[in-house]
């Protein structure tokens, strides 16, 4: 009899024990989903938070094209003539500078 008795005893302890351990198997997959939630809802609010920022920095800069930029017709080319006008008139004025500031220097002797 006493032997029934710690067996009844036992048996009531262990069910006692599965259904706690089914109960917090239960709360920790109630509290995962809880969190997965929130963690979506967190980059939902980040989501909006940046949106109404982008939103904001366009208030400050409003800008409007005015005419819409086109192809031209030919490629463009360097203008040669141009350049080798240009290219002179800079050597000749450092070639002028370097003689005078070489003739300065002559005198100074």
């Amino acid at each position: 009899e006493l032997l029934a008795n710690n067996q009844s005893q036992y048996n009531s302890t262990m069910d006692a024990l599965r259904q706690a351990q089914s109960k917090k198997t239960e709360l920790l997959k109630d509290k995962q989903q809880q969190h997965d939630i929130l963690m979506l809802q967190l980059r939902e609010v980040q989501t909006e938070k940046a949106k109404l920022e982008r939103l904001e920095s366009e208030k400050m800069y409003i800008t409007e094209t005015i005419v819409a930029a086109e192809e031209p017709e030919e490629p463009i080319r360097p203008n040669i003539p141009l350049n080798i006008v240009v290219a002179a008139v800079i050597g000749l004025v450092i070639g002028l500078g370097l003689v005078f500031f070489l003739e300065s220097l002559e005198k100074g002797k």
